[in-house]
Parts: C-alpha cells; sequence; structure tokens
C-alpha cells in the first residue's frame, strides 16, 4: 500500500486547550484537549495551509519528548 505523504512547512503554530466532546466505547464524554492550529505551506504548491491537530494530553507528553529529540540531533548535525 503507497501512502502519499504531504510535506508543509510550519510557519506559525498556535496552541490552546479545549473542551471536546469525544466518543468512547461507553458513550460521549466531555475531555480537555490540546488543540493546535498549524499554518504550513504546502512544499509542492506553494500553496498555505491551516491545520488543526487535536490531542490528548498523554499523547503531548509523548509528542514533546520525541520532539525534543529529534531537535537535539538536528542541531548536532546527526539524521
Amino acid at each position: 500500500m503507497s501512502v502519499d505523504l504531504e510535506e508543509l512547512f510550519v510557519s506559525q503554530v498556535d496552541v490552546g486547550i479545549a473542551t471536546m466532546d469525544v466518543p468512547t466505547e461507553d458513550g460521549v464524554i466531555s475531555a480537555h484537549m490540546v488543540v493546535q492550529q498549524v499554518t504550513a505551506t504546502d512544499r509542492r504548491t506553494g500553496q498555505e495551509r491551516q491545520l488543526m491537530l487535536i490531542f490528548s494530553s498523554r499523547g503531548v507528553v509523548t509528542m514533546a519528548d520525541a520532539l525534543r529529540e529529534a531537535a537535539e540531533k538536528a542541531t548536532q548535525g546527526r539524521p
């Protein structure tokens, strides 16, 4: 199966918290979620894009750790 990935260069990120209704096996619950609004430019077309990314609070800690590690490697010039 082929996956077509879009390459987007992020120019702005706004982060906030929202209370959202989330469907679960036990029904719909209200949960606090971390919301990221991203402005990015498509590498191929140059078109500006607006994305909204929604994360569980637990997932943000894991993502932050992975981003920190990647940033450290990039700063040191290692892939």
